[in-house]
């Protein structure tokens, strides 16, 4: 685990956007992250919403096995207390059309 144990619910929303603002920049100089954000985690694997906690979701272009990686590009499985799941997104790019919001 990185960075100091504290006493905190890690199932409050709050502390977990603090943790994600605590590692984000550390996150993205990884090799293929391309965006960090929170999401949820099925605590118990059953596709029910009755055991959910929110984790750090890494967002990467392309997902590798962990073993081709060198130990410090290798993405943790917690931070500060908080489930990091990783989540290929494919490559980000932007988009040519003019955007219109309606009207």
């Amino acid at each position: 685990m990185f960075g100091t144990q504290q006493t905190h619910d890690n199932t409050s929303y709050d502390y977990v956007v603090e943790v994600q603002s605590r590692y984000t920049d550390y996150l993205l100089h990884k090799p293929y992250v391309v965006g960090v954000s929170v999401g949820t985690l099925d605590v118990d694997n059953d596709g029910d919403a009755d055991l959910i906690y929110y984790c750090l979701v890494v967002l990467v272009s392309v997902l590798v096995p962990t073993e081709t990686l060198l130990p410090q590009d290798r993405i943790p499985d917690e931070l500060d207390g908080i489930p990091v799941k990783v989540q290929e997104i494919g490559e980000i790019s932007a988009q040519a059309a003019a955007f219109n919001a309606g009207g």
